[in-house]
Parts: structure tokens; C-alpha cells; sequence
């Protein structure tokens, strides 16, 4: 036989926590929780006052944590994962009565992500409704922006919150993803909000004031098709070709491919973008699909993230020296879009004169990282900025997070990034009680 015995146990597994995962940014004593679970959790993060009703939020679907608000602290859950199946919804459950059992909770406010298919958000609704409590239903992208507590430490002034992500479902309608929020008077001094903190804060209140904790969307990349809509998540090559139309319009999908196999395989989505009638998203998760499949030829994923991590490892091979490619940046409405064709275009012309793929990919990751500071710029003429936050599972990547902190500083910016939470949807439950706090609504 190939062995002699197996070794294994029976004991039943009471509750489901995963390793936690810190990633290491290369700045100065500067790290971020990817997932916050074993090691971490159940310790008690600490609120700037102590909150008027136990408050329960419960994230987003993907990542999944919830989040239990009571006193004056707030416990963030283990990673329950993606809620995408029965099994895990299940767990989900499971943890969330154990935890309830824990600490003796009972919420008094429901809090949850205001996609209207997210399972954790119909769990919330209809718990909501049974128990005949109130409901708070927070854009997946301005949880994000309230996760970054340290950016809000001592803070009374307004600060240009940076969402980026792969998927959100905005205000209109539209997936949102390449979001900047303005957020003015929040004053939620919470303070040593890092992997060493162990403080719980004295009870304080908040500014007094009918902007409190205000926040607005002030600018986002320019909306561009999904075709396909889910599918375009795992097929790269599908927001490349959206991004293609945009920006050129009606070619011959010939004049961009020379591999009649991948043009065969293509031919059938272009003509699905050329009909149009796509959900519409600003996603730069998506942005960064649609270039690596154009420079590193990853068409098709076979995990999550997998088509940006080899863009981002592609990039560090690159020239140093490169420039960042340009994007175009204007107010329409009184907000401020980014039009990326110019740098698509550039893109197509470098890549036809032989130009080395991993130096488009670091002049890419340049290009966002200008963009954040372009509009961090004209933010702050208009109304005195006292930092800038970056936020979303977009800044898991290093490179960029290396890149726009830098190019921040040198602007005069203060950077802040998550602490104690992760940066990705593993924070958003955290960031739908933060919202909660800083607008007072735990009050009405």
C-alpha cells in the first residue's frame, strides 16, 4: 500500500476561524490586515463614545465579517468568506448565533450593504423585519471609506476618502468601484487604532453639527460596460474589449489581435458590446482586468484577483524611470470624472511600436496613483483637505499603495489606510457601524 495507517480525530469543529493574513506595504511601520481572524478576533476595537442602542451590521458578501456594536466598542467577527452557497451561509449563521451567545447580544439596530441580492443583506432585511427593528442600509463604497478609522483620528476637517474596488452596487444603479468621497466633521477620534492596540477609549461625544460625519461622492472614473455582467469577473478579456469600444469605437477586432484563435473567442463579446445595454460599471478593480489581459495576456482567471497580482508582479519588472500615462480629468455636474481612453490609447500605440509590456504595466500603476493626487489637488482647492484615505481590495495591491502614498506626500497629503480592520470587504461591516456612529443615527 502506499501508507500504512491514517491518523485523524473526530472532534467536532464548534467554530469556524481561518488564519489571519498580514500584508506587509513597505512604508514606514505600515501594515494591512487582508483577513482578520484568528489571533484578532474576538478583541475589542474601541469607539470614540459609547453607543446609544447594540447595533449589528453585517457586511458584504464577499469576505464576509459582521460586526457587533455595544458600549463603547465594536467586534469585528472572524472571515466567514464568500456567502455564495447554502453551506456557507449556513456557517455564516452559525457564527453569528455563537457570537450573539458570547456576548450575551441583542441588537436594537440592523445595519447591512444596500445590494438588494447580497445574502448577508437579505438575512438583515428579513431579521430586521421579524423582529420589527430598524434598518440602515449603507453603499458598499462609503462603508469602505468609513473603515479607515485612523483617517478620521483627531480629524474635524474634510478628507478626500479613496474607495477602489472590483464591485459595489452604487446609488444609481450602476457597480461602482473607482470612487472618491468627501467626508466632512466626522471627529471620530479613535486613537492607536492598530495591530497593537489594546485600549477601549473613554465615552466622548461627537461634533454637534448638522454636517456631521457628511459624506458625498465627488468623483469616479467614467462608467464603461460589463458585459456579461458576473462573467467579467473571471474573463478579463471581457472589460478589455469594453474598454477597447470605448475608447476606439467600431474597428475590426483584427486590427488589436493577431491570434485568429483568441479573435474567434472574442468576436462573439465585441459584438455583445457593440449592441450595448450592459450594466454600466467605474470599477477599477475591472480598469485593472481589462489591462493585464492586454499586457500579460490573461484572459480567463482561475482565482480571485489572480489577472491584477500578475499585472502588479509584471510592473515590478519594469523601468523605474517610466512615466505615468495620462488620463483625462473634467467636471461634469458638479463632479469630477476620469476618462481613461487617452491611456488606452497610448496603451494600443506603445504596445503596436514593440514597447516592453512590464513597463506599461508600472507607467499603469503610476497613472492611477497620478490620478488619485489630480484629484486630491483640485479637491483641496475647493475646500482645504486634511488628509486623503485609501481604502477598497484594490490597495491589497502594494505596488500602488507604494506608488500613490508616495506621490501623495509629495503633494503635502497625509495618507491614512486601514488599520485594524482589513482593506478589503473584510472591513466593511466595521465601516457600516463607523457610518452609523459618525452620522449619530444610533440616536434617532
Amino acid at each position: 500500500g502506499v501508507v500504512d495507517g491514517v491518523l485523524y480525530h473526530e472532534r467536532e469543529i464548534i467554530v469556524n476561524v481561518d488564519d489571519s493574513v498580514v500584508m506587509f506595504t513597505g512604508l514606514p511601520k505600515q501594515h494591512q490586515l487582508i483577513r482578520r481572524s484568528r489571533g484578532f478576533v474576538p478583541e475589542a476595537i474601541p469607539l470614540p463614545r459609547k453607543l446609544d442602542k447594540k447595533v449589528l451590521c453585517f457586511g458584504a458578501q464577499q469576505k464576509n465579517t459582521f460586526c457587533f456594536g455595544f458600549g463603547n466598542k465594536a467586534i469585528l467577527s472572524q472571515h466567514n468568506g464568500d456567502l455564495d452557497t447554502q453551506e456557507a451561509q449556513e456557517a455564516f449563521e452559525h457564527a453569528l448565533q455563537h457570537m450573539k451567545r458570547v456576548f450575551a447580544f441583542e441588537p436594537e439596530l440592523i445595519v447591512c450593504d444596500m445590494h438588494p441580492e447580497y445574502a448577508s443583506s437579505r438575512y438583515a432585511r428579513r431579521l430586521a423585519e421579524n423582529r420589527h427593528l430598524p434598518l440602515i442600509e449603507v453603499q458598499h463604497h462609503e462603508a469602505h471609506a468609513f473603515s479607515v478609522a485612523d483617517a478620521h483620528a483627531e480629524v474635524q476637517g474634510p478628507v478626500l476618502a479613496v474607495s477602489f474596488d472590483g464591485t459595489g452596487y452604487g446609488t444609481d444603479g450602476n457597480i461602482w468601484g473607482g470612487e472618491f468621497f468627501q467626508i466632512v466633521n466626522c471627529n471620530l477620534k479613535i486613537a492607536n487604532l492598530n495591530l497593537d492596540s489594546q485600549n477601549v477609549l473613554a465615552d466622548t461625544d461627537t461634533v454637534d453639527s448638522d454636517s456631521a460625519g457628511m459624506i458625498e461622492r465627488v468623483a469616479h472614473f467614467d462608467y464603461v460596460s460589463m458585459p456579461g455582467g458576473d462573467y467579467a469577473v473571471k474573463e478579463p478579456y471581457r472589460m478589455m474589449l469594453a474598454h477597447l469600444w470605448k475608447t476606439f469605437g467600431d474597428r475590426s477586432i483584427d486590427e488589436y489581435f493577431r491570434d485568429s484563435v483568441a479573435n474567434q473567442t472574442f468576436r462573439g463579446v465585441w459584438e455583445l458590446v457593440k449592441r450595448g445595454g450592459h450594466v454600466q460599471t467605474s470599477s477599477v478593480g475591472r480598469l485593472f482586468d481589462a489591462i493585464s489581459a492586454l499586457l500579460t495576456g490573461r484572459y480567463v482567471t482561475s482565482y480571485e484577483g489572480q489577472a491584477a497580482m500578475e499585472l502588479e508582479t509584471l510592473a515590478r519588472s519594469g523601468n523605474k524611470r517610466v512615466k505615468a500615462l495620462e488620463c483625462e480629468i473634467h467636471e461634469k455636474s458638479g463632479q469630477i470624472h476620469i476618462n481613461t481612453d487617452p491611456l488606452f490609447e497610448t496603451v494600443i500605440k506603445r504596445l503596436a511600436g514593440q514597447s516592453n509590456p512590464a513597463d506599461l504595466a508600472l507607467a499603469f500603476h503610476k497613472s492611477i496613483a497620478r490620478v488619485i493626487v489630480r484629484v486630491a489637488e483640485r479637491m483641496n482647492e475647493k475646500c482645504a483637505l486634511v488628509g486623503v484615505s485609501l481604502s477598497g481590495g484594490v490597495f491589497q495591491n502594494t505596488l500602488l499603495v507604494s506608488l500613490a502614498s508616495e506621490a501623495l506626500h509629495k503633494a503635502g497629503f497625509k495618507v491614512y489606510l486601514p488599520g485594524s480592520v482589513p482593506v478589503n470587504d473584510g472591513g466593511i461591516s466595521f465601516g457600516q457601524l463607523l457610518y452609523v456612529l459618525a452620522r449619530d443615527m444610533d440616536r434617532l
